[in-house]
């Protein structure tokens, strides 16, 4: 968990239940992003602990070309919330990594596709 951490920001719906049992770890507060705004009710994209400028931590169940993950920090950025690292328990060897850098995003992933055993017999992973 980068040190400078306020905030931590799951990514429905993979990240929602990792920022849960990360919030409950660390004592950071939470909140929850939706893909689009939602479409009935409060209308909101960002749901949960409210932002006030606090550094945010974005988390993902796995990130392969990194664009939703891009486009939710751009989403907390717009909202008042900076962004520098965003957390995953699988990384996929798509780009996603090089992508968030070029935007200021470190990604810190538990395991990569390489920490995973070969698959036997052509069995789809």
């Amino acid at each position: 968990m980068p040190g400078d951490a306020r905030l931590l920001a799951g990514i429905e719906l993979g990240g929602v239940p990792l920022v849960v049992a990360l919030s409950a770890a660390t004592g950071l507060p939470a909140v929850f992003l939706r893909r689009r705004p939602k479409g009935y009710g409060s209308h909101r994209q960002i749901e949960g602990a409210p932002l006030n400028g606090r550094r945010t931590i974005l988390v993902d169940d796995v990130v392969r070309s990194g664009g939703q993950l891009l486009k939710m920090a751009r989403t907390l950025r717009i909202a008042g919330a900076p962004v520098s690292h965003a957390l995953c328990v699988l990384e996929r060897p798509l780009g996603g990594r090089m992508l968030l850098a070029e935007h200021r995003v470190a990604l810190h992933s538990l395991l990569t596709e390489a920490d995973l055993p070969p698959t036997r017999g052509g069995d789809a992973a």
